[in-house]
């Protein structure tokens, strides 16, 4: 999956969050289940913080982009599908982050200021550097077929 990809695409996607026994939450894209070993299979998980009110995402555990890793179920408190705004944001972090390993820094910069450029007040386009050392802030879908009616409860 890509950033680029449709809504459609990130929508199907099997993109789960799971609450782990150490009370953590991670999310992450289910591939396959071991009935053998109770286990789902993962790729590209990442660790979901909560901090004054915002969520960020993280990297999780180190390993090479999706490769496979074993959740095992006893150490699942609860799974959900993750919603569709935040697979977007899923996919959005692990794209940088994959393209941030792989670039050289000047290079992932200018690809930084060509897909997300800060516009201030007047209009004009200025640096946006992708700092991985600072946490992912999610944002909200904005569009109107996301939107749960419940939400005005």
């Amino acid at each position: 999956m890509s950033i680029f990809k449709s809504k459609h695409h990130v929508a199907e996607a099997s993109v789960f969050t799971y609450q782990l026994v150490d009370g953590s939450y991670i999310m992450a894209e289910e591939v396959d289940y071991d009935f053998e070993s109770n286990s789902i299979i993962v790729i590209n998980p990442v660790k979901i913080e909560e901090s004054a009110e915002k969520y960020s995402l993280r990297s999780w555990i180190i390993t090479d982009p999706s490769q496979p890793v074993t959740l095992k179920d006893d150490n699942i408190i609860a799974s959900a599908i993750a919603p569709t705004a935040l697979k977007h944001n899923y996919f959005q972090f692990n794209t940088l982050s994959h393209m941030k390993n792989i670039l050289t820094n000047s290079d992932f910069d200018e690809i930084i200021k060509l897909l997300f450029p800060v516009v201030d007040s007047t209009g004009d386009s200025e640096s946006n550097d992708f700092d991985f050392n600072e946490p992912y802030k999610i944002k909200k879908s904005k569009d109107k077929e996301d939107k749960n009616p419940w939400d005005r409860y």
